[in-house]
């Protein structure tokens, strides 16, 4: 990805259930086996914590390959490559082909803590394999030292938040990409959709700016809740005001999906926590309905 220039501090989590957590080294929960949050304070000890990380994150990379075994045989996953490969050529930038490229997932949360993130990480790292991308980004506010080691195994980069969104802001208004960005977003927050829309449009999101916005998303193919899905519930009032669903003051997920073309993605039975009313979805500045 490209290199960040430094960025405003922020903040951004998922779902309710994944809560930043601050800077830490892990250490083992004897009882659990799992890397918990700790300081430690001796260089003895972080050798010995060291040991223990790289431990837990070839346990958490064997647990990913195992869900990335049955997702390689689903129809599930047959029917996500079809229709990413279908939105890449699309792209702005897809007509060189639909090989090669940059992946950035946001929102996986902790393969350690969570059977539906070591699916979509899964996921993640198969479609990167089929569609060959060497260049992969993995940010959640929620990854421990364990799942960054896991990461690092599969190919991708661990970022901080920041960092990344300012890597996919770079990264789409690249005009010398031959290959567009693959944003792959599970099951975030609507808060952190808008803020994504947000980033990788400069900030260009008024009217008379519009077209301008829309041709940089039109190098990003996104994987993530359906927009559709969003419009629907605004429209029916069912999601109360204030509430993570609900729109906010800006509600660019409703102003830009004109723009969009969304492909609903089927149910995976095994997890199905894991990719329930997924879509992908590209971008194009003209209207698509």
């Amino acid at each position: 990805f490209p290199q960040p220039q430094p960025l405003r501090t922020m903040s951004w989590q998922t779902v309710s259930r994944r809560k930043g957590r601050g800077p830490a080294i892990a250490k083992t929960n004897c009882t659990t086996g799992s890397t918990e949050v700790a300081g430690l304070g001796s260089v003895a000890s972080a050798e010995a914590s060291s040991e223990v990380v790289a431990a837990a994150g070839r346990r958490l990379e064997a647990r990913v390959r195992e869900r990335a075994s049955l997702l390689q045989s689903s129809s599930f996953m047959a029917e996500l490559e079809t229709l990413v490969r279908a939105a890449r050529s699309r792209a702005r930038s897809g007509v060189a082909g639909t090989t090669g490229g940059q992946l950035l997932c946001l929102g996986i949360g902790s393969v350690e803590m969570s059977n539906a993130s070591a699916c979509q990480l899964a996921a993640a790292w198969l479609l990167a394999e089929q569609l060959g991308l060497s260049s992969r980004a993995w940010a959640d506010p929620q990854m421990r030292a364990a799942d960054v080691a896991a990461a690092n195994a599969l190919g991708f980069e661990a970022l901080e938040p920041e960092v990344a969104l300012q890597a996919l802001t770079a990264a789409a208004a690249a005009e010398a990409a031959t290959s567009p960005v693959l944003l792959f977003m599970p099951h975030c927050d609507r808060a952190l959709y808008e803020r994504v829309l947000l980033e990788a449009t400069g900030g260009r999101v008024a009217e008379h700016a519009r077209e301008a916005a829309l041709q940089l998303f039109a190098n990003v193919v996104l994987i993530g809740n359906s927009f559709s899905l969003y419009a629907d519930r605004d429209e029916l009032r069912v999601v109360p005001e204030g509430s993570p669903g609900a729109p906010g003051a800006t509600n660019l997920i409703c102003e830009m999906r004109p723009f969009i073309q969304e492909e609903l993605l089927p149910e995976y039975a095994p997890c199905s926590e894991a990719f329930n009313d997924l879509a992908v979805l590209s971008f194009s500045s003209d209207k698509t309905r």
